[in-house]
């Protein structure tokens, strides 16, 4: 009986002396220990690319790419027939600019050179449209008046509003006015009398400035009245 319990005693001690020698080779840990307390470097392979912000990108006005597209697709010089054409999508002008057969040309096209030009910010350009009616014989009804009382007069001052050269009316612009030499005198007599009619010249496109300030644009030589 004895030698019995010494048996089951002696393999008792055989298996703690193996339990904890298994304990310390391979020691238990807790998943919270397992965490480590220090960040993870993550490969900067694996990081995401920078992204720009909102602000550096450059957008173009919905305005500016408007007109950008409007401009290309208008044509300068359109020939409608053989004896108009179209300037600038909008200015219909009839004739071919010769001394025979001048271009009838109107005020609207004329004053539209004040889109380009402006004498204050040192600007002369005349529009591309305005610039091809440089040397051409046009055709153009005015209101004419002059500034020197006499009673035979060689210049004029073609306007586009009604003025006596005075005192009644308005007074004209650079852009709705235009100096003529006549090719011969004309009688002018009376005080502030409206008067109006058609004339044939050559034209000169001429912006004058001085101090900021746009004083003549166009110049009509070779006048006569139709």
């Amino acid at each position: 009986m004895k030698f019995l319990w010494a048996f089951v005693l002696a393999l008792v001690a055989l298996a703690a002396v193996f339990f904890f020698s298994s304990n310390t080779k391979h020691p238990i840990v807790s998943a919270q220990d397992a965490i480590p307390n220090e960040p993870i470097a993550i490969p900067a392979a694996m990081t995401a690319p920078a992204i720009a912000p909102i602000a550096a990108v450059a957008e173009v006005p919905q305005a500016t790419a408007t007109k950008t597209v409007a401009s290309n697709a208008v044509e300068l010089v359109r020939r409608i027939d053989a004896r108009t054409i179209e300037l600038a999508g909008k200015y219909r002008v009839t004739g071919n600019g010769t001394e025979a057969d001048p271009y009838r040309v109107s005020w609207e096209l004329l004053m539209s050179a004040s889109q380009t030009v402006d004498a204050s910010k040192g600007a002369l350009q005349p529009p591309k449209w305005i610039e091809l009616l440089d040397g051409m014989w046009i055709e153009i009804s005015a209101y004419y008046s002059t500034v020197v009382r006499a009673e035979s007069v060689d210049e004029l001052l073609l306007t586009f509003n009604r003025w006596d050269g005075c005192c009644i009316g308005l007074p004209p612009t650079p852009f709705d006015s235009i100096e003529a030499k006549l090719s011969q005198p004309m009688r002018m007599t009376g005080l502030h009398l409206t008067r109006y009619g058609t004339f044939r010249g050559k034209l000169a496109v001429s912006p004058f400035a001085t101090a900021g300030f746009l004083l003549g644009f166009y110049r009509l030589d070779a006048v006569s009245q139709m």
